[in-house]
């Protein structure tokens, strides 16, 4: 299964260095060239923020009392807005976040000005006044800008933020090995099947199960517990992976579960194909998702046509394409798969189509077929009402 997953996530261009993420940004802090007059401006949509890509990530190193992300980060930590005691709680990570910047300086001197813009208590003052005027919130994340430089968007922090990312890191695994010559004890990926270095936690999380129990940063792999540990191993241990490994697959689901799902109750249907299908007129899926008379008509219809276009060597990418399918719900802190499915992309159109005529029903004039509903209603029409939240 994960396998699959990776190949996915090489296909589409998804892998992404360790120490490195996507994040959703809504606040932009910008000084003038001289770390004074700090302006904040919202960026993209005031729900989802901005898409940043390549944003550096210090994984759950961030999360202690004193941890920080590196450039991008909370407004609590990087200016230590808002509520009255938010100050004492996030002064240790504020220290941390501008430590980083004075440390980077030495590659990119602007990061300087930067770290010593935040480090004025009138221009914080200043921008927690503008972010309050705007309604953020304390765990909303932004970046910076000093004069006309984007210090996220610019690449010469890179280097010097792979060394520091590598030296955050230690290898615990060598504490399970007696030999103490053996400097790269390494095991066998249970993704890959490579010999590889493993890391002891997954630290990138799987995002967007909230609506299906999840909490919103969810792990697939982890070993919180002896009972799911074996042969002396600790934590990730048992189900080694590379760090890069572990952030491709993360990545990936990722992706799937912001572009690729249907809703089944409780849980989401995330899917793919061997070779990618762009728009919905040969996605399956898509089609599974429509309501309406008209709509079930032409999912129907398009069922045929591709089927159709199949059979008469029209469409010989889609005859040899493969889909597969993964039903995912999630548990505080944990993803759950409830149901794995793989097989000919042939085979699915030939299921679906049943499936259609199957449930076609005629109103009871018996001329014209009765309203179509959603996949969901239809498969969920037997359980109990959800309760209302």
């Amino acid at each position: 299964m994960l396998h699959h997953i990776l190949k996915y996530a090489e296909k589409r261009g998804l892998v992404i260095e360790a120490g490195f993420s996507g994040r959703p940004l809504k606040w932009l802090i910008a000084f003038d060239d001289k770390g004074e007059n700090p302006q904040v401006i919202q960026l993209g949509d005031v729900k989802t923020g901005q898409h940043q890509p390549n944003c550096p990530h210090a994984g759950t190193k961030a999360q202690g009392r004193d941890g920080a992300h590196f450039l991008v980060d909370k407004l609590s930590t990087m200016t230590l807005y808002q509520g009255t005691d938010v100050p004492t709680l996030m002064r240790p990570k504020f220290k941390t976040f501008i430590d980083l910047l004075q440390r980077a300086s030495s590659s990119m001197p602007i990061l300087s000005t930067a770290a010593k813009a935040l480090n004025s208590s009138d221009n914080r003052a200043a921008i927690c006044k503008q972010l309050k005027q705007n309604e953020a919130k304390k765990g909303d994340f932004a970046k910076l800008k000093v004069g006309l430089v984007d210090l996220v968007d610019a690449p010469d922090w890179h280097d010097w933020w792979r060394n520091e990312f590598r030296n955050q890191r230690t290898n615990p695994v060598k504490q399970l090995h007696k030999n103490k010559n053996d400097n790269t004890p390494k095991m066998r990926c249970l993704i890959t099947g490579d010999l590889i270095v493993p890391v002891e936690r997954h630290e990138d999380k799987v995002q967007g199960l909230k609506g299906v129990g999840g909490r919103g940063g969810d792990s697939l792999i982890a070993f919180d517990k002896d009972a799911y540990c074996s042969y002396g191993l600790k934590n990730a241990f048992n189900a080694a992976a590379s760090q890069e490994t572990a952030k491709i697959y993360v990545t990936a689901l990722n992706d799937l579960i912001e572009k690729h799902k249907v809703s089944l109750g409780n849980a989401y249907i995330v899917y793919w194909f061997k070779q990618a299908i762009e728009g919905t007129e040969d996605d399956p899926l898509a089609w599974m998702q429509v309501s309406g008379e008209k709509e079930f008509a032409d999912a129907m219809d398009q069922a045929k046509r591709t089927l159709r276009s199949i059979i008469t060597g029209k469409r010989p990418d889609l005859l040899t394409n493969e889909f597969y399918a993964m039903l995912i719900s999630g548990s505080p802190g944990r993803v759950m798969v409830r149901d794995w499915h793989e097989g000919s992309f042939k085979e699915l159109i030939i299921s679906l189509q049943a499936w259609f005529d199957h449930l076609a029903i005629t109103t009871i004039g018996g001329d014209k077929l009765a309203k179509w509903t959603s996949f969901e209603h239809i498969i969920t029409a037997l359980l109990p009402l959800r309760k209302s939240t």
